[in-house]
């Protein structure tokens, strides 16, 4: 039940993360306030991400490979719960 519950969040979690990179990456300009609430919950996570491996420059845009390396954390995240719980 708890693992249940635990993972739900994570997946949750990982949806936001989702939607903060595409709209991110369409929504050019003034963020709109849900847009802000996203990164607010977010950024903290994703940050000690972003200082493993910082945004690389490729062309005229950044990559940033911090989302990829927290899906691959949470999913070990998830898999451990299942494990224990």
């Amino acid at each position: 039940m708890l693992g249940n519950l635990i993972s739900t969040v994570i997946e949750v979690f990982k949806y936001m993360v989702l939607i903060r990179l595409f709209a991110n990456l369409f929504m050019q300009g003034s963020q709109p306030r849900w847009l802000q609430i996203l990164e607010e919950y977010t950024e903290p996570v994703l940050a000690p991400f972003r200082r493993l491996i910082p945004p690389i420059m490729m062309g005229g845009a950044y990559l940033d490979f911090s989302p990829v390396l927290l899906f691959i954390g949470l999913g070990f995240l998830q898999t451990f719960i299942r494990i224990l719980l």
